[in-house]
């Protein structure tokens, strides 16, 4: 009876060890560590993440993350992330909360993006961002902070208000106002270990218009700010409106590339 006992106990011991796991290193470039519990653990492909373990890189490194739902996060060099909280049931109960203290970020979105959007929360220094199953970048610098959403739409929440960002549009950040503007991805997909040859269809569309930036220094009486279409009137302006994240990580070496998702 309590060799079965002892059994049962390591058996429940072992599950619930497993189900702490919240996603997984998938690939990684360069000098990154896991701090976890006072520790620090340097990154491998395959190590395995808990919650309110905090992602930090060094330079000229990227890290891929896969999440139990298939969220991925890619972070750039000098990048630190926490997993605030995570849980994947899926069912509406499901959540995930990240924080993005610096760095350059992509992140895609998985099931709990689907079965719980309103769950899934992502927290800068400035600003939350509230997802609608979708593609998006963050760069958070000293200065100021850079979201961009290349896929479906995100809801950017800050001191400023509430603002709605779709496809192709970038909002800036820094403290007192944000324009919205359309941007190239080409070098953001290298920094973050993306090869540009696997852009999608659309990603490329994007990656080839421009529209002319809306600044803004306050919201309005609904709190929400509208993004109003506006087309660049000529090459000049295409030009002057065209805008890349700031001081871009060096791209990564073409032998090691970070795939993106199927």
């Amino acid at each position: 009876m309590k060799r079965i006992l002892f059994v049962v106990w390591a058996l429940s011991i072992l599950v619930s060890s497993i189900h702490a796991f919240v996603g997984v290193v998938e690939r990684h470039s360069g000098q990154a560590f896991v701090l976890r519990n006072a520790k620090t653990i340097k990154v491998y492909n395959g190590l395995k993440l808990k919650k309110r373990d905090t992602i930090k890189t060094k330079k000229n490194a990227w890290v891929k993350l896969r999440l139990n739902d298939n969220t991925i996060i890619n972070a750039g060099q000098n990048a630190k992330l926490v997993i605030q909280e995570y849980l994947y049931t899926k069912k509406s109960n499901s959540k995930a909360s990240f924080s993005f203290v610096k760095g350059l970020f992509r992140t895609i979105t998985g099931k709990i993006g689907k079965v719980a959007p309103s769950h899934f929360k992502v927290h800068t220094p400035n600003a939350t961002i509230g997802i609608r199953g979708t593609e998006f970048y963050v760069d958070i610098s000293q200065k100021r902070e850079k979201v961009l959403c290349t896929r479906g739409s995100i809801l950017v929440s800050s001191a400023l208000g509430e603002v709605e960002v779709e496809a192709g549009r970038q909002i800036l950040m820094n403290g007192t106002q944000y324009n919205i503007q359309h941007v190239k991805l080409n070098r953001i997909k290298k920094a973050v270990g993306i090869p540009v040859s696997r852009a999608t269809p659309k990603e490329r569309a994007l990656m080839g218009r421009s529209h002319a930036t809306r600044n803004i220094s306050r919201p309005n009486q609904n709190n929400r700010v509208p993004i109003e279409e506006s087309t660049a009137q000529n090459g000049a302006i295409e030009q002057e409106n065209t805008a890349v994240i700031d001081n871009p990580v060096p791209e990564v070496p073409p032998h090691n590339p970070c795939p993106a998702p199927n």
